[in-house]
């Protein structure tokens, strides 16, 4: 009886340690998908920030040009008139 319930203990501490081992392991995966969740999370705020940067440039030459044509084909319609 004795030998019975040693090995029963032997087995539920070998049950115990894998299921500790496995414990850490899938802590240690968890923290690292955090991890990498955050980073992209990062760089995705960087590239928009940078997208919307030349968006805005963009949008600032193109109001540029549409304000020079106008005062280009202005001034050909007065110089066309005199």
């Amino acid at each position: 009886m004795a030998d019975h319930s040693e090995a029963a203990r032997l087995r539920a501490e070998a049950r115990f340690e894998k299921q500790q081992k496995t414990s850490e392991e899938n802590a240690a995966v968890w923290a690292q998908y955090q991890a990498s969740c955050v980073a992209v999370r990062e760089r995705t705020s960087s590239l928009r920030e940078l997208r919307l940067a030349k968006e805005a440039q963009e949008a600032k030459v193109a109001a540029a040009a549409a304000l020079q044509k106008a005062a280009t084909k202005k001034k050909r319609k007065v110089a066309v008139k005199a």
